[in-house]
């Protein structure tokens, strides 16, 4: 399924057994995946797992250990797949947790254990005595530097530090027009505000020594300002930073990160309406207990923020979370992540039960479209890559997204005429009053206090106490964009619009930013292919007839770009696809004109000669002299895939 960049890696869905595909993974990225997330079966005794083809149930006394040998087998393999700063995201409740834990630490030598509590039902699902509301993540990890920091507010990371729509303009705000000077984008002063005369000659001025000037005037040359005045942006220089849009540069404001929680909560870890809902609105079928798709979102962000181009691996795919999740990340940061997926067909129990009795058996067609992955993991992998179903209709919902829109709203005016400044006349009796008001400390009020400004952003509220003191009062609000409450204490009516008027014309209305959310309907732009992993004749493998049931493998370890659609004549000497980034010598005896075939061809990423001589691959390899990765298949095809197949879906 192409929806995307066919330069880039496409999305790997594999219906197999997860073992088996582990082994397969081995092969194709050993030390190259940078996350694996996993979901598995919390072992809670409500037949959603099998050992040996039997549902495990709570009344087994060996649910446990069959459990940990499940996952032990699979932990051992994923741990050759993971780089040595990768990371291993495990989804887990109370049931496992501890057990889980202890098998980590005993795999795991040398990593690092975090456990994250998640509140994603917040209402509680009904436990014996207790009201469950919680599960948990495991971060496993060597290296903290792996680990971003997460932005503070709910909001996008950066957003521009110039003003924008109405009330923006350098005589709308004359304290927030002033040079910044930036090197090596870092700032390094702040200018002073020019007299009204003054008008620079262009937004950004280079100066010999490298300094940028930086002013605030739009691409149409219009003057506006800064959103900070110039007596209040010292405070946050150390999170401007430089950004640049089709060779123009700006300033931008980085909003405040910090630490990861140990504790995450929120409405966006809701499991039923990010994660059951969801699954049900895209499919119009219920799925139990699918995650939030922004659980997966931030855990997969948390490890891959600052690597756009990561390999993600979900050996435990259920519903497809996590492809949704990969793509909603590229979609915000312009990453080309690559997400490949694990998952087999099983059936329900119920719907099991019901197949049997209509004499339908695993490998029947009515039996296999009852499975999860073709009902569930790949309709929702296609849909939401289009943005519409098979029969056309398009997806109605909306996904939350980090990047940030701005919008505008007024300012508030609340006019206090009960009472007076001669009421007022005492620093308690203007605490007590402030201390209806939030966002003003006490402490900084005094007996004198004639009216309360701060230039700290923290602060939202202004109070006049004092209305002959108004004109002071207008000037020092001018340029705290920040403040959105002002409380005017007056007895007159006329005084305290003309007050309101004043300021309102002074500082326009309040810039917000919130978040901007996506039309499901607008899809991804991302291509999906689909596989099925079977069994080859070893027979078949042994005389080199199956090149054809490798291919995708071969395709992989090359990158998985372009459309897979080849089909190789084993009777040729050679295999050579630009389009795929891979070639294929088949016949060592055509070597010579295999090495003036592949000359000249830098799209080639990966080679792979076939040979039962290492000495001959060596010699071979030495001669190729190019970058490309070189791999003595024929030895490695025995012994890799003498149980794989691949289809491609």
């Amino acid at each position: 399924m192409i929806n995307g960049d066919l330069k880039k890696s496409s999305h790997i869905l594999i219906e197999a057994d997860n073992y088996h595909a582990l082994q397969l993974l081995d092969y194709v990225y050993p030390g190259k995946v940078d996350c694996i997330y996993i979901d598995p079966p919390y072992n809670t005794g409500s037949k959603d797992w099998k050992y040996n083809n039997d549902y495990v149930d709570k009344n087994d006394v060996f649910r446990h250990s069959k459990w940990l040998s499940m996952m032990e087998k699979r932990l051992v393999l994923s741990k050759k797949i993971l780089k040595e700063d990768g990371v291993l995201i495990c989804a887990i409740d109370d049931n496992e947790l501890a057990t889980l834990w202890l098998l980590l630490s005993e795999l795991f030598k040398g990593y690092k254990i975090t456990c994250i509590p998640i509140i994603h039902h917040a209402r509680g699902t009904q436990g014996d005595k207790f009201s469950y509301t919680h599960e948990y993540v495991l971060f496993i990890y060597k290296k903290s530097s792996v680990i971003s920091d997460r932005i503070s507010s709910s909001l996008g990371e950066t957003y521009r530090l110039i003003r924008w729509g109405s009330s923006s303009e350098r005589h709308q705000g004359k304290n927030c027009f002033y040079p910044i000077f930036v090197k090596n984008n870092t700032v390094v002063k702040i200018g002073t505000v020019p007299e009204d005369s003054f008008h620079p000659s262009r937004a950004v001025i280079e100066h010999e020594d490298g300094t940028l000037e930086f002013w605030p005037i739009d691409a149409h040359g219009i003057e506006r300002k800064w959103r900070y005045a110039v007596h209040t942006i010292s405070g946050i220089i150390d999170r401007i930073s430089i950004s640049e849009n089709q060779g123009v540069k700006q300033l931008q404001i980085g909003r405040v990160t910090e630490k990861h929680k140990t504790v995450w909560s929120g409405t966006r870890y809701d499991a039923n309406a990010h994660g059951s809902k969801l699954v049900s609105d895209i499919l119009g079928i219920q799925f139990p207990y699918p995650k939030s798709i922004y659980t997966v979102f931030d855990c997969i962000r948390a490890c891959t923020k600052h690597n756009t181009q990561a390999i993600i691996v979900d050996f435990f795919a259920g519903s497809g979370t996590t492809l949704n999740s990969v793509n909603l990340l590229n979609n915000e940061d312009n990453g080309s992540r690559q997400c490949i997926m694990v998952t087999n067909n099983e059936v329900s129990y119920d719907e099991r039960k019901e197949l049997d009795k209509k004499g339908f058996s695993p490998g029947h067609p009515e039996w296999e479209k009852h499975g999860i992955c073709e009902l569930i993991t790949f309709p929702r992998s296609k849909y939401t890559i289009m943005g519409k179903r098979d029969d056309g209709t398009l997806l109605s919902g909306e996904y939350l997204t980090n990047k940030i829109i701005e919008k505008t709203s007024d300012r508030k005016f609340i006019h206090i005429g009960f009472v007076g400044t001669e009421q007022l006349n005492t620093a308690e009796k203007k605490r007590q009053f402030v201390e209806l008001i939030e966002g003003i400390p006490k402490s900084k009020i005094k007996r004198e206090t004639s009216f309360f400004v701060n230039d700290n952003p923290i602060y939202k509220a202004a109070v006049l106490f004092d209305d002959s003191r108004y004109e002071e009062f207008i000037s020092a609000v001018d340029g705290n964009d920040h403040i959105t409450d002002f409380y005017i204490i007056t007895s007159s009516k006329k005084l305290f619009t003309e007050i309101k008027g004043k300021i309102s014309t002074l500082m326009g209305p309040i810039s917000l930013q919130e978040n901007e959310t996506k039309l499901q309907s607008d899809g991804f732009e991302a291509n999906l292919h689909y596989f099925k992993l079977d069994f080859l004749d070893p027979n078949e493998v042994a005389i080199g007839r199956q090149y054809n049931a490798i291919l995708p493998i071969l395709w992989m370890i090359a990158g998985a770009k372009g459309i897979f659609d080849m089909k190789y004549d084993e009777a040729c000497p050679w295999y050579i696809s630009e389009e795929n980034s891979f070639a294929i010598l088949n016949r060592e005896s055509r070597f010579r004109d295999f090495l003036s075939e592949i000359r000249g061809k830098s799209t080639i990423k990966s080679i792979f000669l076939v040979t039962n001589s290492e000495e001959a691959f060596f010699d071979m390899k030495a001669e190729l002299h190019i970058s490309s990765e070189i791999k003595m298949l024929y030895k490695d095809y025995l012994r890799n895939f003498e149980i794989n197949r691949f289809t491609s879906i």
